[in-house]
């Protein structure tokens, strides 16, 4: 997976989540980080690459889930 296209996707995917609220933008999130899986299995089916690029893309699409989920609920300030 290169890695300023996964840094896109983030910023990407915070976009949507400010301009759109609710489930949709937590949907849209969920698809971007399932393109990320699909992604990275195809370039492991395509070329030799090893299993720690799938630790890397699940540790991308967590990010996106939780900066996602921020943006959405963001904390009282005291």
């Amino acid at each position: 997976m290169i890695n300023e296209l996964g840094l896109l996707l983030i910023m990407t995917a915070n976009s949507v989540s400010i301009l759109i609220r609710g489930r949709i933008s937590m949907f849209l999130t969920a698809a971007a980080a399932l393109s990320l899986i699909y992604s990275e299995l195809c370039l492991t089916l395509s070329a030799d690459s090893s299993a720690n690029q799938f630790v890397q893309t699940g540790t991308l699409g967590a990010i996106l889930f939780v900066t996602s989920f921020y943006i959405l609920r963001p904390p009282a300030l005291l």
